[in-house]
C-alpha cells in the first residue's frame, strides 16, 4: 500500500506540475519553442490525469448527493472567482456564463459527469462499455452543439481514459506484467516526445496539426475546416495519446522522492494556479522576454507555483471554497 501511494503521489505531483507548465506553454503556443512544449505536455498529461481520476473513483457505486453537490459547489465557486478575477484585473478568461466553463474548470465538470455516469458502467460487460465509450468519444465531434456548452465535447472525448481508470482493479498487476519491457518503453517514449517537439518547433504546419490533435476543445467543425480532416487528426491524437500515456506509466518512480509528500494536495494547485499564472504571464509580456527566456522562466515559475500551492498552509485557505460546510464554518467563526 505504501508503494502504491508513493507511485500515485509521485505521478499526481509530476502531472500537476505539467498542468501549470502546460498553461504557460499554451498561452505562448504561437512561439515555436513553446508550441513544441505545449504539444509534448498535452500529448499525455490530461489523459493520464483523467485516468487517475477514474482509478480513484472505483468506489463510486451509486450517485452520491454529497459528492455531486461538493463538485458542483467547487465548480460554481471557482467560476465566480475566475469571473471576478478577470473583471478586476483584466487577466484570464473569466465569464459570467456558468454554462461555458472558464479555461481549466472544464475538468471539474468532467469529474461531475464521469462520476455521475460511473455506476452505469457496471450494467454492461466491460468490453462493451469501453467500446461504446470510445465510439461516443469519436462520434460526438460531429455535433457542433457540444462544442462550448458545459464543455461537453471535451468531457466526452476524454471519457474513455476515465473509464479505463475506473476498470483498473488490478493496475499494479497489469503494470508488473510489462515492467520487464521498461528498457524498451523508455527510449520509445523519449523518441515519441522528441519527435513531437522537433516537428512542432521546425514545421509550423505540424505545430498546428499536433495542437489540434492534443487540445480537443472544439469538435470537428473548428475553423471551418473539413470535418473528416479534423476527425482524422483527432483520431491520431486519441490513439497516440493512449500509447504515450501507457509508456509514461513506466517512468514514474515508485519510491519516496523529494516531492512525494506533496502529491496529495494537487487539487489545491489545480484550483489556484491560474490566479498566479496569468499575472506572471502578463509580467513576461511586459518585460518582452525573448523566446528562450520565456521557455526557461516558464519552467522555473511553474516549479515555484506548483511547490508553493502544494504546501500545507494552503489547505485551510482553500477549504472554504471547496465545501459548503467549510464555508459555513468559516463564516460562523468570522462574524461581521
Amino acid at each position: 500500500m505504501e508503494t502504491r501511494n508513493l507511485y500515485f503521489d509521485n505521478m499526481k505531483f509530476i502531472l500537476i506540475f505539467l498542468v501549470v507548465l502546460g498553461h504557460f506553454a499554451n498561452l505562448h503556443r504561437l512561439l515555436p519553442i513553446m508550441g513544441g512544449l505545449n504539444n509534448v505536455i498535452y500529448s499525455f498529461h490530461m489523459p493520464l490525469f483523467i485516468y487517475i481520476s477514474g482509478y480513484f473513483s472505483r468506489n463510486v457505486v451509486q450517485p452520491r448527493r454529497t459528492g455531486i453537490d461538493k463538485i458542483l459547489f467547487i465548480y460554481v465557486v471557482f467560476e465566480v472567482l475566475n469571473f471576478l478575477f478577470t473583471k478586476f484585473t483584466s487577466l484570464g478568461y473569466g465569464s459570467s456564463n456558468l454554462f461555458e466553463p472558464t479555461y481549466q474548470n472544464w475538468y471539474i465538470l468532467g469529474i461531475f459527469f464521469w462520476r455521475l455516469l460511473a455506476p452505469c458502467f457496471n450494467f454492461y460487460p466491460r468490453k462493451i462499455t469501453i467500446i461504446g465509450v470510445i465510439a461516443l468519444s469519436i462520434i460526438i465531434g460531429f455535433y457542433k452543439d457540444f462544442n462550448t456548452f458545459l464543455a461537453l465535447y471535451r468531457i466526452i472525448y476524454f471519457m474513455p481514459f476515465f473509464v479505463l481508470g475506473y476498470y483498473s482493479d488490478n493496475f499494479f498487476s497489469f503494470k508488473q506484467k510489462f515492467q520487464k519491457y521498461t528498457l524498451i518503453f523508455t527510449p520509445l517514449l523519449i523518441l515519441a516526445l522528441s519527435a513531437i517537439y522537433i516537428l512542432s518547433v521546425y514545421i509550423p504546419n505540424c505545430n498546428s496539426f499536433l495542437s489540434d490533435a492534443y487540445t480537443p476543445i472544439y469538435g470537428y467543425n473548428i475553423y471551418d475546416q473539413n470535418k473528416i480532416h479534423v476527425f482524422l487528426i483527432r483520431m491520431f491524437g486519441l490513439f497516440s495519446s493512449s500509447i504515450i500515456s501507457f509508456l509514461v506509466l513506466f517512468i514514474i518512480p515508485e519510491y519516496k522522492t523529494i516531492f512525494s509528500h506533496l502529491g496529495g494536495r494537487t487539487m489545491n494547485v489545480f484550483l489556484l494556479h491560474m490566479f498566479l499564472v496569468f499575472p506572471v504571464n502578463a509580467l513576461f509580456n511586459e518585460l518582452k522576454l525573448n523566446n528562450l527566456m520565456v521557455f526557461i522562466f516558464s519552467i522555473i515559475t511553474s516549479i515555484i507555483i506548483t511547490y508553493f500551492l502544494s504546501l500545507k498552509f494552503i489547505e485551510p485557505i482553500v477549504k472554504p471554497f471547496t465545501s459548503f460546510e467549510h464555508l459555513q464554518s468559516f463564516l460562523s467563526k468570522n462574524p461581521k
